[in-house]
């Protein structure tokens, strides 16, 4: 176990890492100055990381991107077997768990888990991924924990935002126990979703809430080709929850 490590913003990694099981604790950042924060700056195409646990993280920004593992990503990249615990806020938009923002290529998250902890931002906020404008799969990968809130707009429990040009997307395998709130887009999995097939995920949170417009209990507004089986919503308690899955469909299918 490695403790109390700081964020020297490490540039851009196409390598591939295996963590080996092996644990960071105390993980930090506190200059709310800087943009594109994490364990690295951002991965590129070929990144591979897995097998790592990153224990209670506190990160601070006021800039977009910023994600435990990565502030963004830029081509393939393949997240495996990584746990994430503790609190990560900024100021700015696109805040993940593990990433703030995919910005194209695809990007694979498997058997990765979030434990106790928030993800909180301005928008798009999410358990793995704040925002997505490239191909995002997240497969039996688990939110346990990880409360995510949007001062503005668009969270998820597991993404807060796909992009109008994100393709190819799915979900599968996999729960969210956590709570998700921002004033508007607010779902159970993901607060805006476009092209995305959903498959085995269930949602467990206890309030899954918006104060305004677009709640739903996997998706808050779905655009675009939504595909969603044997999936399903079970206790969650919010004034502005909605029993249907998905809160708003702009040209979808569900």
């Amino acid at each position: 176990t490695i403790y109390d490590v700081f964020i020297a913003l490490i540039g851009g990694f196409a390598g591939i890492l295996d963590g080996a099981g092996h644990k960071i604790s105390n993980l930090y950042h506190s200059d709310s100055q800087a943009g594109d924060i994490g364990l690295f700056k951002y991965l590129l195409d070929g990144a591979q990381i897995s097998n790592l646990v990153l224990d209670d993280v506190s990160i601070v920004s006021s800039k977009c991107n910023t994600g435990a593992v990565a502030g963004y990503t830029s081509g393939n990249v393949k997240l495996q077997k990584i746990t994430v615990s503790g609190n990560i806020a900024s100021n700015g938009d696109c805040v993940g768990g593990l990433v703030g923002k995919v910005t194209d290529g695809r990007v694979e998250i498997q058997e990765c888990e979030l434990g106790s902890g928030t993800v909180k931002g301005a928008n798009w906020c999410g358990g793995f991924v704040g925002a997505a404008e490239g191909s995002l799969a997240i497969m039996e990968s688990n939110n346990d924990n990880m409360a995510v809130e949007a001062t503005v707009s668009g969270a998820g429990g597991f993404v807060g935002g796909m992009m109008g040009g994100s393709t190819g997307n799915s979900i599968e395998y996999s729960d969210c126990d956590a709570n998700v709130s921002a004033p508007r887009i607010v779902g159970g999995i993901a607060g805006q979703a476009t092209d995305l097939a959903v498959e085995g995920v269930q949602v467990f949170a206890f309030r899954i809430l918006a104060q305004d417009m677009y709640c739903g209990g996997l998706v808050g507004h779905g655009t675009r080709k939504l595909a969603v089986i044997y999936s399903g919503v079970a206790h969650s308690s919010s004034a502005n929850y909605q029993e249907n899955i998905v809160g708003s469909e702009t040209a979808s299918s569900v």
